[in-house]
């Protein structure tokens, strides 16, 4: 999962960007670019996605448990693994 933020997000030492697309299941980001602050992403496959239409959830946490939750707008998604179907027909 990538996230792009609109505004920078500074965290510090202690803090973690989490995401999840079920709010249960936490996994933690990584800053993907340190110039800006504004890209975050996880290891492929680490967030499980269910199929239909669901909501990607963020929020920091800290070492001592803190927990603030994040906003996002446009975190709606549709998964969508039914294959396409065509007929060929040959002459």
């Amino acid at each position: 999962v990538s996230l792009t933020l609109e505004n920078a997000l500074t965290l510090a030492n202690d803090e973690t960007l989490q995401v999840s697309a079920d709010g249960t299941n936490w996994v933690a980001t990584t800053n993907t670019d340190t110039n800006t602050n504004t890209a975050w992403a996880t290891a492929d496959d680490a967030v499980t996605l269910a199929t239909g239409a669901n909501t990607l959830t963020a929020r920091v946490i800290d070492t001592a448990g803190n927990v603030t939750a994040l906003t996002l707008s446009d975190n709606d998604y549709t998964l969508d693994t039914v294959g396409s179907s065509a007929t060929l027909t040959t002459t």
